[in-house]
């Protein structure tokens, strides 16, 4: 498994990497990310959504449901635990704060699990994806901004949220989409990983790699979210399996669970420093230097999640 996933991660970089001399050579500027973004946002992630919800309602499915939700509210959790108490010591901002507690659910979590455990695994990508949707424009935002006031209507408008609650409806009512809209939607599932680091790549062709590459302050942050606080949330998981067992006989999906939350930080910390100028330039930084650094800690990550789940 955790071949599939390094071979995985070192896949999308390629199409990263594509991104990236699309723009280096002139074909496409940086502003093109935007539409591409959108296309993303608004069309195949509600796609690959609700076609992952097209599955019978098992007693299996609805316990693994359960599960699947509480681990990713016990990750958040712990993840916000953790970064109160370093916050202070490293001298944390907030947005760094954020940062390090909110990882890139959406893109990573969706192309790993398709190409590790197989497209019937996704559900539980999304059961994590839409919990952490609430904290973003919840308890995220209030970093961000620096302000005490939730956004209700922000996160019943986000288009994840939206496609879960359209696709565990048509999961609970038993009602299935005829066969060529399945087939519409699952082509969705092969196409958001290489969009998505296309895109990575496409921004990352309009930053100074010299001045990103080179701060000591983002290397801080990138190990906190990458490494350290990972270690952390599966050393802390796997003691709390201790005492629910079932987090231990269910390991797949406790697996889609740590593996959402050990990406880089989400990409919905950038947007909202951007719409609400909070220093969005330090933000992307964050986000980029993240993503490359990602590649070797990922797989490295998860070996220390095998290895803890088999003592």
């Amino acid at each position: 498994m955790i071949g599939s996933l390094f071979n995985s991660v070192l896949s999308l970089f390629v199409f990263m990497a594509g991104g990236y001399l699309l723009v280096r050579v002139g074909i496409v500027r940086p502003e093109d990310a935007k539409p591409l973004s959108a296309i993303a946002t608004y069309l195949f992630f509600p796609l690959i959504i609700i076609n992952s919800f097209q599955t019978e309602l098992t007693p299996e499915m609805r316990a693994g449901m359960v599960i699947s939700v509480s681990a990713a509210i016990l990750i958040h959790i712990i993840l916000i635990i953790y970064t109160k108490l370093i916050r202070k010591p490293l001298h944390l901002t907030p947005l760094e704060e954020a940062a390090v507690i909110y990882s890139n659910a959406g893109t990573y979590s969706v192309v790993m699990v398709t190409q590790t455990m197989g497209s019937e695994w996704l559900a539980f990508s999304f059961f994590f994806i839409a919990v952490q949707t609430v904290m973003l424009w919840s308890h995220a935002k209030m970093l961000v901004c620096e302000e005490k006031k939730v956004d209700i209507l922000r996160i019943l408008k986000n288009p994840n949220m939206i496609s879960v609650l359209i696709g565990l409806a048509l999961m609970f009512l038993g009602i299935r989409l005829p066969g060529f809209v399945r087939n519409i939607m699952g082509m969705a599932n092969g196409s958001i990983g290489p969009l998505g680091m296309i895109l990575s790549g496409i921004i990352l062709g309009g930053v100074d790699l010299k001045k990103m590459f080179f701060s000591k302050r983002i290397y801080l942050i990138s190990a906190l979210r990458l490494v350290l606080l990972p270690i952390l949330l599966i050393a802390t998981f796997r003691l709390i399996a201790v005492f629910v067992p079932v987090y231990l006989t269910r390991m797949q999906i406790v697996f889609v669970a740590i593996l959402a939350a050990i990406t880089p930080p989400a990409g919905t910390i950038v947007q909202q420093a951007r719409l609400y100028d909070k220093d969005a330039g330090y933000a992307t930084a964050l986000s980029t230097v993240s993503t490359v650094l990602c590649l070797a800690t990922m797989p490295v990550i998860m070996m220390f999640f095998e290895w803890m789940w088999s003592l």
